[in-house]
């Protein structure tokens, strides 16, 4: 069902119907998945699907994939915070990705953020092109740039579930150690020897 559905909205609407479609199924399982995607820490390399069971479905991978991204991004936001010495109260949520309110919530969850969808979200690039080039003819400064942004909805973290994540961000880090070695050996080109 969740693979045709995916397919489909792919073939009708595009890369951002098959957000909404992986949405869609990442919805059916109704909470954290019991499977853990370690994504591909570089080109070269593979991702990984962790925890799969016989009794594991399309919704419990498809919620896998934005969670396994929301993880992702939550342990490049904890290294900005680290580097650059300053918190990030809020993430701003813009895409087609954006129009999903799962994966707003997934987000706002793993990442223990609040996360603004800023309105009209697959246009925010657009409109940032043109506020900058209103910057450049001198009609607006930079600066009054984030006061034009609109936030369409807003996703507060569910703190149920923070131990869960924090928990899932450990074993990712973990993986990404122990695992980058033997999945790019598994995945060498044929006939390249070590």
């Amino acid at each position: 069902m969740c693979y045709r559905a995916f397919m489909r909205k792919k073939a009708i609407c595009g890369w951002t119907g098959c957000f909404l479609a992986l949405a869609f199924c990442a919805a059916a399982a109704g909470g954290p998945s019991d499977v853990l995607l370690s994504p591909a820490p570089a080109d070269d390399q593979r991702g990984a699907f962790l925890g799969l069971s016989l009794a594991t479905d399309r919704a419990d991978l498809s919620r896998a994939v934005l969670e396994g991204v929301a993880l992702n991004l939550r342990w490049l936001q904890e290294q900005l915070v680290e580097t650059l010495g300053t918190p990030f109260p809020r993430l701003r949520f813009a895409g087609g990705g954006a129009l999903s309110a799962v994966w707003a919530q997934i987000l706002a969850d793993v990442t223990s953020t609040p996360i603004d969808v800023l309105e009209s979200p697959r246009l925010v690039n657009a409109r940032g092109a043109a506020w900058i080039a209103y910057e450049r003819l001198g009609r607006i400064r930079f600066d009054d740039i984030p006061a034009l942004l609109r936030t369409h909805a807003v996703y507060e973290p569910d703190g149920r579930l923070a131990a869960v994540y924090d928990e899932r961000k450990r074993v990712l880090v973990d993986l990404h150690e122990r695992l980058a070695d033997p999945v790019r050996r598994l995945h060498r080109p044929p006939g390249s020897r070590e």
